[in-house]
């Protein structure tokens, strides 16, 4: 079992600080979880100020990852809260997900990538987790890119407005008429 807690713990890029403890393969529920842990007397930094800490308490925690051929994978790691000085205590970040995501970012990635191409309902039928998960995850990732847009050279703007039908359901289309881009839709 050792060679293969190693290929899983180079394909994951693990860091140091991180081990696999045991991999359970179940293939009646088409699942693998990789069970990752840390060795006693680890240091983590601080999410806030970035200074070492020791382990405080611990939560275990469960992310979808990218499937092992037809396996769906899912790592289910023992996640500690560290106790800073300054800070108090406080949840450290993982370097496979985003801070309250239920995917790794690997399979965030494909998961973006798919939802750009088709809807969200087929996606989540595609790759087996609740479309409202994949809404979720497609807004953060919406509003994250929103707060980068620049609106400042913006100096001609269109709006249309439409009914969905006679039950006044409206839909509003906000238009950069210079770059013939869509900029907001409420």
């Amino acid at each position: 079992m050792e060679v293969l807690e190693t290929l899983f713990s180079k394909a994951l890029k693990l860091e140091s600080q991180w081990e696999i403890t045991k991999i359970e393969f179940l293939e009646k529920e088409g699942r693998i979880n990789i069970f990752i842990d840390f060795p006693k007397g680890s240091v983590f930094q601080c999410p806030k100020c970035k200074k070492e800490a020791k382990a405080y308490d611990i939560t275990e925690k469960r992310w979808r990852h990218m499937n092992f051929f037809q396996y769906a994978c899912y790592l289910v790691v023992r996640v500690p809260r560290t106790e800073c000085k300054e800070d108090g205590i406080l949840q450290i970040e993982v370097p496979w997900a985003r801070s309250e995501a239920d995917f790794t970012l690997l399979f965030e990635s494909l998961a973006m990538t798919l939802c750009r191409e088709m809807p969200a309902n087929r996606v989540s039928q595609i790759i087996k987790v609740d479309d409202n998960k994949l809404w979720r995850m497609m807004g953060y990732y919406t509003e994250a890119a929103r707060q980068l847009e620049d609106y400042s050279e913006i100096s001609k703007i269109g709006v249309d407005e439409t009914s969905k039908s006679k039950g006044h359901d409206y839909v509003s289309l906000f238009v950069d008429l210079g770059d013939k881009r869509t900029i907001y839709v409420a």
